[in-house]
């Protein structure tokens, strides 16, 4: 990382406001102390952050594309309309963030702890959530279009509206006491065992 990427995100670490427009494509910032960083309109695409910690991150309308994020803590977080497509989130603790609108597509998420988030809107179209823990989630209207759910758990979570076509799931997704009202599935294909 540059002397300058340094001292910008110094600069926006425990800031009372947000700090706009922060460039800062493939940066490396691995292995940080970030939390608690309040972000808006930021480019942090193809940036390097596993295993930083990011816990109580504010971005609102960010792109983090590409970005690695590999085993990184982001609880509690609060982010909307930002960008996380193609981003590699493998063991990312994210549990009782909110990710209001935000994007997730072709993100690989294996593993990754979602517990208790707050996901209203967000698409999740081909991602890799295999063996993700997505208990208890808040999803209305998430879309998860050809995402991979093989072995996730989505008990107790909210996917009202949300829309699962084409998404896999087998015998160890479980979906106990998920909400599923007028949530969308192909033909054949909803789960029926222990879901409202």
């Amino acid at each position: 990382m540059t002397r300058v990427e340094h001292a910008t995100l110094e600069a926006a670490q425990g800031a009372p406001d947000l700090v706009r427009g922060v460039r800062l494509p493939g940066a490396d910032l691995r292995y940080l102390d970030l939390g608690d960083l309040a972000l808006e309109m930021a480019d942090l695409s193809g940036a390097r952050f596993r295993a930083s910690r990011l816990d109580g991150l504010r971005a609102v309308d960010c792109e983090f594309g590409g970005a690695d994020l590999v085993a990184v803590t982001m609880g509690n977080a609060e982010c909307f309309d930002t960008r996380f497509t193609g981003c590699d989130f493998q063991g990312a603790a994210l549990q009782g963030s909110g990710f209001g609108a935000c994007n997730f597509t072709d993100s690989i998420m294996e593993g990754t702890n979602l517990e208790g988030c707050r996901l209203a809107g967000a698409d999740f179209s081909g991602a890799r959530l295999q063996g993700a823990n997505l208990k208890g989630v808040s999803a209305e209207h998430s879309i998860f279009i050809s995402a991979d759910l093989r072995g996730a758990d989505l008990s107790g979570g909210d996917f009202t509206n949300a829309v699962f076509r084409r998404a896999l799931f087998d015998e160890r997704t479980k979906w106990d006491g998920a909400i599923l009202v007028e949530a969308v599935f192909d033909d054949g294909n909803a789960p029926t065992d222990g879901v409202s």
